[in-house]
């Protein structure tokens, strides 16, 4: 199943003609590839009706109400798109409503996108009788605003979530809501979080959806909860603050304080960063062929911050040789942030290796768990081993990141002959293993890196391991055993994928065995005759996916394989 660039999330009560209304807009007027994702707050058999209309949405069924902002991380946890937008179950949106939004967050630094009309636009009225007459007025509204604001975003200081659209990658960093808030709080603070990282908060001006408050609650309930969000909003950012902060207004205010100072110690950076580089690595970063030997070109750091390809920002590519980029290189900005300290003398302490074949259901997911690492110092080496699927094309999307280097087998080799290909190209001191449909989580490179330069002597280290089925949901923790003195087998006793390993001692063993289908289990015998393995009991850094496609299911001859390995090892230390 391809990967949709969109995941919508709708969160219901007990609404069920406005959510039928709701839906059927959208899988009218939605055009781009998406998933329809309706968490349900409500065991009502009116909304469990409404929602069997539906064919070809995803439904989670909550046994109580968890709230808006706890159904919408359910909703998040469950999505698979490259963007994720929290859509209202009281709102109708418009033809081409996908696409504008889109426009806004692929803009430099977005954060999170909204319509503009929150906020000083006209709202109607919705009730039973009247829906073709406010679907007729919603569409000639958008129709006015696509004429009066062509193409134009708008800055803002915080956004409101009856329709809010945020890259996966800024989720991946910031996190879910804060499910204390309701009731608008949750997005207002989720705004303010985003600012103090950096990231724009953009109302898309040309789209109008149409959106009626308050649908779900009393007045009087509705009233007791924005009360207690308020108290909790201001507890939690005078507590950010270290100051008492006693109205909403104080907040923005000491928000705004710090992000201009937070901006301003950023552009001193970048200005003495690029004192340091190289004449012609002054306009950014050097784009090199794929055998390393030529400059291809070089790219601005204002290109850097385009998350997609956009072919209007073509002129601002700097060529020294060749044509310029096709609209597949898709500039990546780190975060959302500027990215000075690479230079072309830089080097990675950290090879990442990802060997593919036929990995489109999960590769952008493994490829963004290593990009949004708090370890930086690294690159990343995806080979794809002749996918017949759209393998390549995914992962060529992110050949613009400056620690990403892709490359091709023009045949089928194999797990091992491609991973021994990566380790030939690294040049890291240590090699991290990442497989092509697992994740990274952010804590992984950072807690190994240092463990191995604290410990000289240790040579591969691993921890528990995270395992989730093909659709990411929860298994069981795979643990980590130790290898010590002669080597005993039990089931898993060494994770290789998810392992952070010396590079000498891999090449000292002569990389991986080509002819063994257990490849990963003979390189940790040969390091272990040089070499410590450490087991990290207890800790997870890593999410291991079971599919049908794995090695283990299918090669059921790989067990007694490993048993014969463990055996041989057992030999050659005796």
């Amino acid at each position: 199943m391809n990967r949709p660039t969109v995941s919508v999330i709708v969160v219901t009560m007990n609404t069920p003609s406005l959510t039928e209304n709701c839906l059927r807009s959208v899988l009218e007027h939605s055009t781009v590839p998406y998933e329809l994702i309706v968490v349900s707050n409500s065991r009502a058999r009116a909304i469990g009706d409404s929602l069997k209309k539906f064919s070809g949405i995803q439904v989670i069924q909550n046994s109580r109400n968890v709230g808006y902002t706890g159904a919408a991380n359910q909703g998040a946890l469950r999505s698979r798109g490259e963007f994720l937008c929290f859509l209202n179950s009281d709102t109708w949106v418009p033809p081409r409503w996908l696409e504008r939004l889109l426009d806004a967050a692929r803009l430099p630094r977005a954060g999170a996108v909204s319509p503009l009309n929150e906020t000083g636009r006209p709202h109607f009225g919705w009730t039973e009788e009247g829906h073709d007459a406010i679907e007729a007025s919603a569409l000639l509204t958008d129709e006015a605003f696509q004429k009066w604001y062509p193409s134009r975003a708008q800055d803002s200081q915080w956004l409101y979530g009856f329709c809010l659209m945020i890259p996966r990658t800024v989720i991946t960093r910031m996190g879910l809501f804060d499910e204390r808030f309701f009731f608008g709080w949750e997005d207002i603070d989720y705004s303010l979080q985003l600012r103090l990282k950096g990231y724009r908060l953009i109302k898309a001006g040309s789209l109008f959806v149409h959106h009626r408050r308050g649908a779900s609650s009393t007045a009087g309930r509705r009233k007791t909860l924005v009360d207690r969000s308020k108290k909790i909003f201001l507890s939690k950012w005078s507590s950010f603050f270290k100051t008492a902060l006693r109205s909403d207004r104080a907040v923005f205010a000491a928000v705004n304080h710090e992000t201009a100072r937070l901006q301003k110690r950023r552009s001193q950076a970048e200005r003495a960063a690029s004192k340091k580089m190289s004449r012609w690595t002054r306009a950014g970063y050097a784009i090199r062929s794929e055998d390393g030997k030529k400059i291809e070109s070089l790219v601005r750091w204002s290109d850097l911050e385009m998350f997609a390809p956009d072919p209007r920002r073509k002129k601002n590519w700097d060529l020294l040789y060749g044509a310029a980029p096709s609209a597949e290189w898709t500039p990546f900005l780190e975060n959302g942030l500027a990215v000075p300290s690479i230079t072309k003398t830089a080097r990675a302490a950290v090879t990442v290796m990802m060997a593919a074949h036929n990995a489109e259901r999960w590769i952008a997911e493994a490829i963004e768990s290593v990009l949004t690492q708090n370890f930086k110092r690294f690159e990343l080496i995806v080979i794809d081993d002749g996918s017949t699927d759209r393998t390549a094309e995914i992962a060529g999307r992110y050949r613009c990141y400056p620690r990403f280097r892709f490359f091709q087998n023009e045949r089928q080799l194999g797990i091992a002959p491609t991973r021994n290909r990566i380790l030939g190209l690294a040049r890291g001191r240590y090699v991290a293993v990442c497989d092509a449909d697992d994740m990274m989580r952010p804590t992984l490179l950072e807690r190994f890196t240092d463990l191995l330069d604290a410990h000289p002597k240790i040579g591969w280290v691993y921890a528990d391991r995270l395992e989730i089925d093909a659709q990411g949901r929860f298994i069981g923790i795979c643990r980590a055993l130790p290898m010590n003195g002669v080597i005993e087998y039990k089931q898993n006793v060494m994770h290789h994928a998810g392992a952070l390993i010396r590079r000498k001692w891999m090449l000292k063993a002569g990389g991986y065995d080509e002819a063994l289908s257990t490849e990963d289990y003979d390189l940790a015998f040969k390091v272990a005759r040089h070499a410590k393995l450490a087991a990290l009991s207890g800790e997870i850094h890593y999410l291991y996916r079971w599919h049908s496609d794995n090695t283990s299911c299918k090669h059921p001859w790989a067990q007694s394989e490993t048993d014969r390995l463990v055996r041989r090892a057992r030999a050659a230390i005796e």
